[in-house]
């Protein structure tokens, strides 16, 4: 997050640079050291700055101000610590509030855009005055990789989304990428399959050792989005993990592309089966990370979970690990309705991250505007967040408390 210091510095106006910064700030530690003064600094231009008489006045209107912090700087550093999430930096717990937007996944496969509307500045500050400080962002691989006929593939790809990624990192976001898309056949990637394929190791292995990407300060990766089986196919424990004896690549494989092949540190996150319902799987059949720099993720939909009993679940995994909550909503999908607010799960959704805030980090599916009961923001309004739902006004609310 910008702190308010660099917010303030933002609104100084240049000057040229062989001066220094005007700082009409009579609280700054050169003018407390001489008595902090009261300076009316309207005689301060950049040619008397040049001339210093040593008053306290002449320090307060044109010493320099304090560089900002560069972008690769601003994003916290976040890592695991036990069931905690903490940044390196300040060595305290993160506090992470987070969204999920849809359309890096499907966009790419039919369009000439990376995102399924606006992924701009607008879009960051809107997400900024909620007290959004996190996103989850869905990808493609096949789209990531250039294959199997994507019509937005390979470094168009990939550069429109990391330019997204490092504008969301220069504003202090931590942002999570979601491989939601695979194929395991040379057809394109159009839909969740049961789990990883093959390509995803090649995936990781180069997102991963990406430039902007590669042990950058804020950038996660959940490693699948929605683990399940099918009636035909059962995701067995060794395929699972090592992607034996099915046409899957295991968890244990990708993070060996990360770990080994790409050499980076970034945190990696897990999902359970039952698209990424079942943490007793998880929690039975956890990867394996040389680094131990990981944590669970989790999708507890209304509709899987009402009145938010499943939280007696979660114990077990949270008393060793952190978990993110990458979706979840309130709502039907079969009815597209939500039910009347505040509505019971998702106010406990809500106070289970108050009570555990390191440990359970929530991203609602979905910031996209629309009808569906999912939505953050109405159709009427725009991805600036200018006019939510019901449910986005119940967030909105809770990340302003």
């Amino acid at each position: 997050m910008q702190s308010g210091v660099l917010t303030a510095l933002l609104l100084v106006p240049a000057v040229a640079t062989a001066f220094p910064q005007f700082v009409n700030d009579t609280s700054i530690k050169h003018c407390s050291e001489r008595g902090n003064c009261a300076c009316d600094c309207s005689w301060a231009t950049p040619s008397k700055c040049g001339q210093d008489d040593g008053s306290c006045c002449w320090d307060c209107c044109c010493e320099p101000s304090p560089t900002p912090p560069s972008p690769s700087s601003v994003a916290p550093d976040i890592h695991r610590v036990g069931n905690k999430i903490v940044d390196r930096r300040t060595g305290k717990g993160a506090v992470l509030k987070g969204v999920a937007m849809m359309g890096g996944e499907y966009m790419c496969v039919s369009s000439q855009t990376a995102f399924d509307g606006p992924a701009d500045a607008s879009v960051v500050d809107g997400m900024a005055k909620w007290g959004i400080n996190a996103i989850r962002l869905p990808m493609n691989e096949d789209c990531w990789l250039g294959i199997n006929g994507a019509k937005l593939s390979g470094k168009a790809y990939s550069d429109r989304f990391v330019e997204f990624v490092e504008l969301l990192l220069s504003r202090g976001f931590v942002v999570v990428l979601d491989l939601h898309w695979t194929s395991t056949t040379s057809a394109l990637a159009r839909g969740q399959d049961l789990f990883m394929s093959p390509n995803s190791l090649k995936f990781w292995a180069s997102v991963a050792s990406h430039p902007v990407l590669h042990n950058r300060a804020g950038v996660v990766f959940e490693l699948f989005n929605e683990p399940h089986d099918t009636e035909s196919e059962t995701l067995t424990p060794s395929c699972f993990l090592e992607g034996k004896d099915c046409q899957f690549a295991g968890y244990n494989q990708a993070v060996s592309a990360i770990r080994t092949t790409a050499n980076a540190t970034n945190l990696v996150l897990f999902a359970g089966k039952n698209w990424n319902f079942d943490l007793g799987w998880l929690m039975q059949n956890f990867p394996s990370d040389p680094m131990d720099n990981c944590a669970a993720s989790w999708h507890p939909y209304e509709f899987k979970c009402r009145y938010f009993d499943c939280q007696k679940g979660t114990e077990a995994l949270t008393a060793s690990y952190p978990i993110f909550v990458t979706e979840w909503s309130p709502g039907y999908p079969q009815s597209n309705k939500a039910p009347p607010l505040p509505d019971e799960y998702s106010s406990r959704m809500l106070k289970w991250s108050d009570d555990n805030p390191s440990t359970v980090m929530l991203f609602p599916w979905v910031w996209n505007p629309g009808s569906g009961s999912e939505r953050l923001n109405s159709a009427a309004g725009d991805y600036t967040g200018n006019v939510p739902n019901a449910w986005g006004k119940e967030y909105k609310a809770w990340l302003h408390q």
